[in-house]
């Protein structure tokens, strides 16, 4: 080909490219097959029990242990996204084609973003139908006691609505996970200390939610853990007349605080792929 021919591989080209890379990998089937397992594994063995959950309260807990999960597959999916690419060569390819690095990373986020998406969603819906087929969202008794006169009683409809919002609300947070792994790979050459080292970063994040205070706000982990979390506040807001914490809007902290940590993530792993000296 002469050299007035030779052209920049664009953006679609790349994700083509990416796309053409993910689909036949084993580990983005497996975490779809996994996290669908383990929620209806879940609910099945919450069936069993001596003491069945309510509607709300199985809902949380199969769509918080889902999200975990799905944020797990998609770290060490990320954390394995460039450095295994150096190992294996085919980063050299990509290097030698006539496409700019930050096209090159910025396809590989957007994929993976996406595929986090459907994940997530995945899990939304698993936990959503056997909710709703096994035991509905009926109407719960919340006695927290702490100088409460009588318990706090949630009708069908707001228990439903709580689920709704919380179905989109959490989505956010699994954002983070294959982006703070992206970033992991692009600073570790090693596809193994990579994928430890964000396994004790995301540790790290998550004891810092557990902490509380305003930092809890940015441990992307800790939004994981939010679904049980968000009866106790409800019951709280209506204890002291507090509204704010019974709607949840695109402007809530539990929003916005993973999407800006998110927009931190894929801005440091674009710049620092577009200056780091890679040998392949």
């Amino acid at each position: 080909m002469s050299r007035d021919r030779l052209r920049f591989a664009g953006l679609g080209a790349c994700l083509r490219f990416e796309l053409a890379k993910l689909l036949p990998r084993v580990l983005p089937w497996l975490a779809i097959l996994v996290t669908i397992f383990a929620i209806v594994v879940e609910g099945t063995l919450s069936r069993n029990s001596e003491t069945p959950l309510e509607g709300y309260r199985l809902f949380a807990m199969l769509l918080g242990d889902g999200v975990l999960l799905t944020s797990f597959f998609l770290l060490v999916l990320g954390c394995l996204s460039v450095n295994e690419e150096i190992s294996s060569g085919s980063l050299r390819a990509v290097l030698l084609r006539p496409a700019p690095r930050e096209v090159y990373i910025l396809a590989k986020l957007i994929v993976l973003i996406v595929f986090a998406m459907i994940l997530g969603l995945i899990a939304v819906a698993t936990a959503w139908i056997w909710t709703a087929w096994d035991s509905h969202f009926q109407a719960i008794v919340l006695d927290l006691g702490d100088g409460l006169e009588s318990p706090i009683i949630f009708d069908a409809d707001t228990v439903a609505g709580h689920a709704r919002r919380l179905s989109w609300s959490i989505l956010p947070s699994i954002l983070c996970a294959p982006l703070f792994g992206v970033l992991i790979s692009i600073l570790v050459e090693s596809s193994g200390f990579a994928v430890v080292l964000g396994l004790l970063g995301w540790a790290a994040f998550r004891v810092v939610g557990e902490l509380g205070g305003e930092w809890a706000t940015w441990s992307f982990p800790y939004w994981t853990e939010r679904p049980l979390q968000l009866l106790k506040e409800v019951a709280e807001g209506i204890k002291t007349n507090e509204r704010a914490v019974l709607e949840t809007d695109f402007t809530s902290p539990q929003v916005m605080a993973p999407l800006g940590m998110a927009l931190i993530l894929a801005s440091a792993a674009l710049l620092i792929f577009r200056w780091k000296e890679i040998r392949c």
